[in-house]
């Protein structure tokens, strides 16, 4: 009765130890999974950063060259009026 007990306790802390091993190489796969995911989305989050500041800077050359295009005309007008007077 005690051997019989004993081998069913034995059994049991074996299954429990293999069962405590799968799921310690479960939550290396899925942290090692989850540091390649964060790491794939802060360079995705990079690169869109990197597009999103190369547009502000287009738009940013467009506003001046747009501003110096309007001063020119200014000066046209105010050029014609002169001359005109």
């Amino acid at each position: 009765m005690m051997a019989e007990e004993l081998k069913k306790e034995q059994d049991t802390s074996s299954h429990l130890e293999w069962m405590k091993k799968n799921l310690e190489v479960t939550v290396k796969d899925l942290q090692h999974r989850l540091d390649e995911t964060e790491n794939l989305a802060m360079k995705g989050g990079k690169k869109q950063l990197q597009k999103l500041e190369s547009r502000v800077l287009e738009l940013e050359a467009e506003v001046e060259a747009e501003q110096r295009r309007g001063g020119d005309a200014i000066k046209g007008v105010r050029k014609y009026e002169r001359s005109t007077d």
